[in-house]
């Protein structure tokens, strides 16, 4: 995923975040916020391009259960292994 191509996708969150009524600071707007973002996002991209990261965060997936009757808990553990 190039660079521009991840600015799309964090403005397309962003907005699709505002839809919801979010209370800003006072002292800032919208568009401010989503201004530093892109600044800093860029930042990020400018440090670690995206056509060098192979993988961040790997999902896991854990069954749960009972250990002394072995019966299966409807809900999984699950969380994110960060290498």
């Amino acid at each position: 995923m190039d660079a521009e191509t991840l600015l799309k996708v964090f403005r397309a969150d962003f907005y699709a975040q505002a839809l919801d009524k979010i209370r800003f600071n006072p002292k800032e707007t919208e568009n401010q916020l989503l201004k530093m973002g892109e600044e800093l996002l860029k930042l990020y991209i400018q440090k670690f391009p995206p056509d060098n990261l192979k993988e961040v965060e790997i999902r896991f997936e854990v069954p749960l259960a009972n250990p002394k009757t072995g019966r299966s808990w409807i809900f999984p553990c699950w969380g994110l292994w960060t290498r």
